[in-house]
């Protein structure tokens, strides 16, 4: 007989395969075992009879005093607390996410940049909300882009003061034109 060095199951000493796993034998030939004959048994002197005889049991000294039964006190698991304003957390999130991007894509219009200055920092305002109530992930990008928004409108709004306050003569000669022409122009209706 021989042991499976794969799996350890015991198989014929002239098996080629392991009847367990499988394992070839030519490969690595096993672990022989040597067949031992089985131990004999001795016989043992019958054990004697025990003989039991019933106890009395005694009184006790003193007088035993029965405790009232304790009731066992039960505590209710604690439930989770679910997030009590997910909707609006998610709500206020959301707005301050497009909020946050219209004051960064349109910061640079022309006389609207303070516009969209007021709504990076709304956009702002309801994510830091959204934040607080739920950490929503919309709710921290938004937080990142208001940011940025803010920033690029800051920039914007006084290169446009920079841009008025330079040129402010030269703008009231245009605006002076263009209301002159305008008056000046008589739209025609062609009707066939």
């Amino acid at each position: 007989m021989r042991y499976c060095s794969s799996c350890g199951s015991l198989n014929d000493t002239d098996a080629k395969f392991c009847q367990n796993c499988g394992k070839h034998f030519d490969y690595d030939g096993g672990t022989p075992v040597l067949e031992t004959p089985e131990p004999v048994k001795e016989e043992s002197a019958p054990m004697p009879e025990l003989v039991t005889e019933p106890v009395q049991a005694e009184e006790p000294a003193f007088e035993s005093v029965q405790a009232a039964p304790v009731q066992p006190e039960v505590v209710a698991a604690p439930i989770p607390n679910p997030v009590p304003h997910r909707g609006k957390a998610i709500a206020l999130g959301i707005i301050g996410f497009i909020l946050g991007i219209n004051g960064l894509l349109f910061c640079w219009t022309p006389f609207c940049s303070w516009l969209f200055l007021i709504f990076a920092i709304v956009g702002l305002i309801l994510c830091n909300k959204s934040k607080k109530l739920m950490n929503f992930r919309l709710a921290g990008a938004g937080k990142i882009i208001s940011i940025i928004g803010i920033i690029a409108c800051a920039i914007f709004v006084a290169f446009t003061v920079f841009l008025l306050i330079y040129f402010r003569d030269d703008l009231g000669r245009v605006f002076e034109n263009f209301f002159e022409y305008m008056e000046n122009v008589e739209i025609q209706f062609d009707f066939y």
